[in-house]
C-alpha cells in the first residue's frame, strides 16, 4: 500500500475509535485526504516527510482556485489535525504546519441585478394591490382628510402606496435600501425634484427624479404621511407601527 494512503487510514481510524468523529466527519476527513493525495501524486511527492510549508501553500493556492473559502478552510483545518496526529504519533519527523499561515481570498461577487422584465413584473404586482386597495376604500378616498375616518400606518391603502412608492424610488434612483431606510421628509424637495442621500460613513448625495413619476407619488405618500401618528415625524417611510422602517422589512 502506498505509505501516504496507510497513514491516511491510520488517521482516519483513530479519528473513528480514538476520538469518536462523526459518521459526517469521518466522510468528509476521508474526501479531504484523497484531494490532498491526489495532489501530492501530482507533485511526485512520495513521502509525508518531503511535506514542507511550501507544499501547504502550493496546495492551499490550489484549493483557493477551485472552492469556496469555507471549503478551503475545513480542508485545510482537517490537514492541520492529520499532521498533528503524525507528529504526535512519531510517525513524522517535523509537522509542516507549524507557524504555517495562509490568508484565504475571498471571491469578489457581484451584485445580481434584476432583468426590466422582472422590474416590471415586480412594479406591475405592487400597482394591482394598489388599485384593489383604492377599490376597495371607496368613497372614503374621496372624502377631505377631517371627514375621513383616521389613517393608520397599518391600513392597507396606506401600505399599498408606501411599497409603490418604495420601489419606484428604488429602481428609478439607485438607493441602497440601508440609505431609503433612513431617509428624512426634509431630504426630499419636490420644488427641485431632489433627494439628499446619505451613503456608507455619513456621505451625502443629490439626486434628481427626472421622472415625473415618481415626484407625483411621493405627494401622494406624503398627502398620507402626513395623516399617520407615527413615532418619527420626520421620517419619510414608516412601518405599520408607525415605526421608522427597517432594511428587513424593505427586504421582506
Amino acid at each position: 500500500m502506498n505509505s501516504n494512503r496507510y497513514y491516511c487510514q491510520l488517521f482516519l481510524k483513530a479519528c473513528e475509535h480514538r476520538f469518536r468523529r462523526s459518521p459526517q466527519t469521518l466522510r468528509a476527513y476521508r474526501f479531504d485526504l484523497q484531494d490532498f493525495e491526489q495532489f501530492l501524486q501530482a507533485q511526485r511527492i512520495q513521502i509525508l516527510n518531503a511535506v514542507d510549508r511550501k507544499v501547504l501553500f502550493d496546495f492551499a493556492e490550489d484549493l483557493n482556485s477551485r472552492y469556496a473559502v469555507k471549503t478551503v478552510r475545513r480542508r485545510l483545518a482537517c490537514l492541520r489535525s492529520f499532521f498533528r496526529f503524525l507528529a504526535e504519533e512519531g510517525l513524522l519527523a517535523q509537522n509542516p504546519f507549524l507557524d504555517f499561515r495562509y490568508q484565504l481570498r475571498e471571491p469578489r461577487r457581484l451584485p445580481a441585478s434584476l432583468s426590466l422584465r422582472e422590474v416590471a413584473k415586480i412594479l406591475a404586482e405592487a400597482y394591482r394591490d394598489l388599485e384593489g386597495t383604492f377599490s376597495a376604500a371607496g368613497e372614503s378616498c374621496a372624502l377631505p382628510p377631517e371627514k375621513r375616518p383616521p389613517l393608520l400606518p397599518g391600513s392597507l391603502l396606506f401600505q399599498a402606496l408606501r411599497n409603490v412608492t418604495i420601489l419606484e424610488l428604488l429602481f428609478a434612483c439607485g438607493l441602497r435600501v440601508g440609505e431609503l431606510c433612513v431617509l428624512r421628509i426634509s431630504d426630499l424637495s419636490l420644488q427641485d425634484l431632489s433627494l439628499r442621500v446619505r451613503g456608507k460613513g455619513q456621505k451625502e448625495r443629490q439626486l434628481y427624479l427626472g421622472d415625473r413619476e415618481v415626484p407625483n407619488l411621493l405627494c401622494h405618500y406624503l398627502a398620507l404621511r402626513s395623516e399617520c401618528p407615527s413615532t418619527d415625524e420626520e421620517c419619510l417611510f414608516l412601518s405599520r407601527l408607525g415605526t421608522p422602517l427597517s432594511t428587513q422589512a424593505v427586504r421582506n
